[in-house]
């Protein structure tokens, strides 16, 4: 939760840079939605099923985290995260359909996906500090 949270305030930042807090989610979810057979949704739908989208890839790389680095001391379970914020970016801008892969359809710019990078990594190791806080 921690991570589709952050990386979704960091991409509502960026769209209200240029004026469209929900863009990032609106091209992610017209994206899915044009490879689903729906060419020209509401505004409205892209943006859930972009946001949608988002929270399910969030948490599936956030799963697959907490498998991997639950025993993993701070440093390594950092480098973990890092590695697989890269694995995510890869995947979801080369491997995937273009118009699935997030990274293409929000149309951020390289500074923006290094920090979205570095802001999905840092709260990786954020929800792993609060979960074994209990």
């Amino acid at each position: 939760m921690v991570t589709w949270a952050a990386t979704s305030g960091a991409l509502v930042g960026f769209g209200l840079r240029y004026g469209d807090a929900a863009g990032p989610f609106a091209r992610f979810g017209a994206g899915m939605l044009a490879a689903a057979g729906v060419p020209r949704p509401s505004s409205a739908l892209a943006v859930v099923v972009g946001l949608a989208g988002h929270v399910v890839w969030m948490s599936a790389w956030s799963v697959g985290y907490a498998a991997i680095a639950t025993s993993l001391r701070a440093i390594p379970a950092f480098v973990v995260a890092l590695l697989l914020s890269l694995a995510a970016m890869v995947i979801s801008g080369w491997w995937l359909p273009a118009a699935l892969g997030a990274v293409r359809s929000a149309m951020l710019a390289p500074m923006q996906l290094a920090l979205i990078l570095t802001v999905m990594a840092a709260s990786m190791v954020m929800s792993r500090t609060v979960a074994s806080a209990r």
